[in-house]
């Protein structure tokens, strides 16, 4: 990625980061669903807040399976100990995508505005 970065500056590295990260959680929430009847199960989700704080202060994010994932507490769990709400989930997927689909949109638009440079505005 250090040629990308030294061609096309730190922002390329931010743009596959949030796409990174979006993929991420969006594997997390997934996998909620997928244990939406496992008894015991906990919910996970991803703390963004944290993360955008690490990245602010220039710490490079872990980006391994487990990375940022973290077991939320409170919410309604039901008598089996599961902590999952299909409906939540649903919406948190939902807006998941379209957070990944705007960034896609934003990324696309940040090179075809360095192709338009390159091509002198031709």
């Amino acid at each position: 990625m250090q040629i990308l970065s030294n061609l096309f500056g730190p922002q390329s590295e931010n743009y596959e980061r949030s796409l990174n990260r979006l993929s991420q959680r969006q594997s997390v929430l997934s996998g909620n669903l997928s244990n939406i009847n496992t008894p015991g199960y906990k919910r996970r989700d991803m703390d963004f807040a944290i993360e955008l704080k690490q990245a602010q202060r220039g710490r490079m994010l872990d980006l391994s399976e487990e990375g940022g994932a973290v077991t939320v507490q409170g919410g309604d769990v039901r008598i089996d100990g599961n902590g999952v709400d299909m409906e939540k989930e649903v919406f948190l997927l939902s807006e998941n995508e379209l957070r990944y689909q705007t960034m896609t949109q934003m990324t696309r638009g940040y090179f075809r505005g360095l192709k338009n440079v390159i091509r002198e505005g031709r």
